[in-house]
């Protein structure tokens, strides 16, 4: 069963997405700015788009 387990010479690779969603706190991360970055975004065209009173 030792046998098994072993690597035969290479090193397996992990994918690159894989990498990306194992760490929570990138997750977290991203969670929180994307979100904040779209309603910042949204607010500010809203505001943009208030008409001027004469």
């Amino acid at each position: 069963m030792a046998e098994a387990e072993k690597v035969t010479g290479s090193e397996e690779t992990i994918p690159l997405g894989q990498v990306f969603l194992d760490d929570i706190f990138l997750l977290f991360t991203l969670g929180m700015s994307v979100p904040l970055v779209l309603y910042i975004g949204w607010g500010l065209l809203d505001l943009l788009n208030v008409p001027i009173l004469p």
